[in-house]
């Protein structure tokens, strides 16, 4: 007899698995283990062994909310295949590469003055503006610039710094002060930026191109230009209703020439008496003319000015400035005139002539004109007091031994006429030392002097009363004079207080 101490059976797992309708079917048989059982003899007789069938184990494994195992049948096996939806094929696109901001860079926004192609008359001063962008990615500063690049820089300084700060995507208004050259012609000028380093830099794509400035230069046919008051200047005093003849000296700057038919008219403020002159002789362009009208002051006191421009014979109307459009104009102060008196020669100053070291002197003078000068002076203040009746401010020629002298027109003597007036050094003057001299003169025959009085700063002033009678019948011609004799020729700031004859 065999004797085996142990019997192992086994049972072979079989696994199967049935997908069918998302079902998934896996049958696994018992696996029977008889360990530490005694191995039957097989040599005795022994009844047969008989194992029990192994029942299947079903696990059922659903995609769907899952079944319970009682739900089927322990032997349903599905017969077809759900069809599967295909799994979409993921194709990857590639990122986009980005290109890097520069950190100088530039857009040109507008112009904001001086389009290209604006008319400019030689010689006119502009200010060009440009509006540019910061499109770059770093800040601009003020040690940026905008720095003249190439063509004509139309006389501007070559480098323009940047007024403030600019972040990238602002804008700044950068301006240039400029001047039209003087020729005619099309005139370019452009314009690039540097940074703080001294790199340069512009716009578009390659960072190099300008902005620039284009303009036209050309001399208008009709156009004038003041060169002096060749008589009354602005200011000049006249008593009421007194005839005087006003002077311009104009230069003709256009490109056509005046002729003798052209007028100087009237245009707008104060007449005084006259409309319209004439030019007296024929006017190429780059010459002068003296343009004189014949006016009279009007009849009440105040201050006058009256404007006046050319007119050609075609009838257009132009004058001075740059475009052509401005006027001339004389302008004058009308005062009271005390009707007591033969003659005022405070308030008929102007009509005088007058004249120191160096020539003739304009009047009314400039106060402080180291060559001398006439004012007339409504209030002024005298050494010893203040006054509210009219002054001749006379004040000689800036140097030792300067002087001043007034001529005026003739004036009809009458028996008993006096010359009157009050001289003196006009008040903070110490150091004041001059010499009055009133001279006069018959039917242009010899000069012969009335009087002279010497006048030094010690808050007194000198009357002085003259009788004239012995000149009656006549017509007589006044100069008064002042002369400087010592002091400081700085401070010989000298006072006729109402001259008059009555």
């Amino acid at each position: 007899m065999i004797k085996t101490k142990y019997l192992i059976i086994a049972a072979a797992a079989l696994l199967f698995v049935v997908i069918a309708g998302g079902v998934a079917i896996v049958s696994l048989p018992f696996i029977f283990d008889r360990g530490n059982q005694p191995v039957p003899d097989f040599t005795e007789t022994q009844p047969p062994i008989t194992f029990p069938t192994a029942t299947p184990i079903v696990i059922f494994i659903t995609n769907t909310p899952q079944a319970t195992p009682t739900d089927l049948p322990a032997t349903a096996v599905p017969t077809a295949l759900p069809t599967q939806t295909p799994v979409p094929t993921v194709t990857n696109t590639p990122a986009p590469t980005s290109v890097p901001i520069p950190c100088d860079a530039a857009a040109f926004v507008s112009d904001v003055t001086i389009p290209d192609g604006t008319d400019l008359i030689p010689g006119e001063e502009f200010v060009k503006t440009w509006r540019i962008k910061n499109i770059g990615s770093c800040t601009w500063t003020t040690s940026y610039a905008l720095v003249f690049s190439s063509g004509n820089s139309l006389g501007a300084a070559n480098t323009k710094a940047l007024s403030g700060n600019v972040r990238p995507g602002e804008t700044i208004d950068v301006s240039i002060s400029m001047k039209a050259p003087e020729a005619d012609g099309t005139y370019t000028g452009y314009w690039l930026l540097r940074n703080a380093a001294g790199e340069i830099f512009g716009l578009g794509d390659s960072r190099n191109k300008p902005v620039w400035v284009t303009v036209d230069v050309a001399l208008p046919c009709y156009w004038a230009s003041f060169v002096n008051d060749v008589t009354v200047p602005d200011g000049t005093v006249f008593a009421p209703n007194v005839p005087f003849t006003k002077t311009w000296r104009i230069k003709n700057i256009g490109s056509c020439t005046w002729a003798s038919s052209f007028d100087i008219v009237h245009v707008s403020g104060d007449k005084m008496g006259a409309t319209i002159g004439d030019l007296p002789q024929r006017v190429r362009p780059g010459e002068t003319v003296d343009v004189s009208v014949a006016l009279t002051s009007p009849g009440k006191p105040g201050d006058y000015r009256g404007f006046w421009k050319l007119k050609a014979d075609n009838g257009t109307l132009f004058g001075i400035g740059k475009d052509q459009s401005n006027p001339v104009w004389v302008d004058i102060d009308v005062i009271n005139i005390n009707t007591g008196f033969v003659f005022d020669f405070a308030a008929n100053f102007c009509s005088a002539v007058w004249k120191s070291n160096v020539g003739t002197l304009p009047c009314p003078g400039k106060s402080g004109d180291s060559n001398g000068f006439v004012v007339h002076l409504s209030n002024p203040n005298l050494e010893n007091r203040k006054e509210d009746e009219p002054a001749l401010w006379t004040t000689p020629f800036r140097a030792e031994n300067g002087w001043i002298t007034g001529k005026y027109p003739a004036v009809k003597i009458s028996d008993g006429n006096h010359f009157k007036a009050w001289v003196g050094c006009l008040n903070g003057n110490k150091n004041c030392n001059v010499t009055f001299f009133l001279d006069y003169q018959v039917d242009g025959g010899p000069i012969k002097n009335l009087g002279t009085w010497h006048e030094i700063y010690d808050e007194k002033v000198t009357e002085i009363d003259i009788d004239l009678s012995s000149l009656a019948g006549q017509n007589v011609t006044f100069s008064l004079s002042v002369e400087v004799t010592g002091g400081k020729a700085s401070e010989a700031n000298a006072f006729w207080f109402v001259p008059r004859i009555e």
